[in-house]
C-alpha cells in the first residue's frame, strides 16, 4: 500500500512539474511574438509619420517658391507701371566698354579746339603748322600766305589773343589732321611783308 501511494505522489508531483515547465516554454514563446508585432507595428507606424513630414516639407517648399515668383514678378511689374529704370545696369555696361584712343577723343567732341602746349605735335598722323596772327586781324603761315581763319583754327580759339591774355595759342583741327601752333603778332601785317593781304580771310 505503502508503496502505492508513493508511486502516485510521484506521478503527481511529475505531472505538476512538466505542467510548469510547459507553461514557462509557453510564455516565453509567445511574449517573443508579442514583442516582434509590438517592434514591426512601431516601424510601420515611424515610417507613416517621417513619410507624412516629408510631404508636408515638401508643400511648405512649393507654397514658399510661388509666393517668392509672385513676388518677382509684382515687383517687375510696379516697376514698369511707375516708370523705373535701373541705371545700375548702364553703370555696368558702360564699365566694359573699352577706352578709346586719344585720336577717337578729339573726333568725337569739337572739331576745333584749344589744346596745351604739351599735347601739340603729339599725334603721329597729325600734321603740324605754325601761323603768325596779325593785330590787324590777318591769320598767315611761315610763307606769308593768309590763312583763312574760320575753316582752320576758328575764330572763337583767337580770343585770347585778341586779349592779349596770351602771347601763343595752341588748336587742333580733327577734321583736317592738323595741329597749330599761333603766335600773335603786334605788328600789322602790310608792316610785315610790306603789303596788304590780296584776300584778309578774317574770321567772322
Amino acid at each position: 500500500m505503502n508503496n502505492t501511494i508513493k508511486a502516485t505522489a510521484i506521478i503527481a508531483i511529475s505531472g505538476l512539474v512538466g505542467g510548469a515547465v510547459t507553461y514557462i516554454f509557453l510564455k516565453r514563446k509567445f511574449n517573443a511574438r508579442l514583442s516582434k508585432e509590438i517592434e514591426s507595428i512601431k516601424k510601420i507606424g515611424t515610417f507613416k509619420k517621417v513619410d507624412g513630414i516629408k510631404k508636408a516639407e515638401d508643400k511648405d517648399d512649393s507654397a514658399l517658391s510661388s509666393s517668392a515668383s509672385k513676388k518677382v514678378s509684382d515687383k517687375e511689374t510696379d516697376d514698369s507701371k511707375s516708370g523705373y529704370f535701373d541705371y545700375s545696369k548702364v553703370y555696368k555696361s558702360s564699365l566694359d566698354t573699352p577706352s578709346i584712343s586719344q585720336k577717337e577723343k578729339d573726333e568725337s567732341t569739337d572739331i576745333i579746339r584749344v589744346i596745351s602746349s604739351d599735347e601739340f605735335d603729339t599725334l603721329e598722323d597729325y600734321e603740324s603748322v605754325w601761323l603768325s596772327y596779325y593785330a590787324d586781324g590777318v591769320l598767315a603761315d611761315d610763307q606769308d600766305e593768309v590763312t583763312d581763319i574760320p575753316s582752320t583754327v576758328g575764330s572763337k580759339c583767337l580770343t585770347a589773343l585778341e586779349s592779349h591774355s596770351t602771347d601763343v595759342v595752341h588748336v587742333r583741327n580733327s577734321k583736317l589732321k592738323c595741329d597749330y601752333e599761333i603766335v600773335y603778332d603786334k605788328r600789322t601785317y602790310r608792316e610785315v611783308v610790306g603789303q596788304y593781304p590780296s584776300s584778309s580771310k578774317k574770321g567772322d
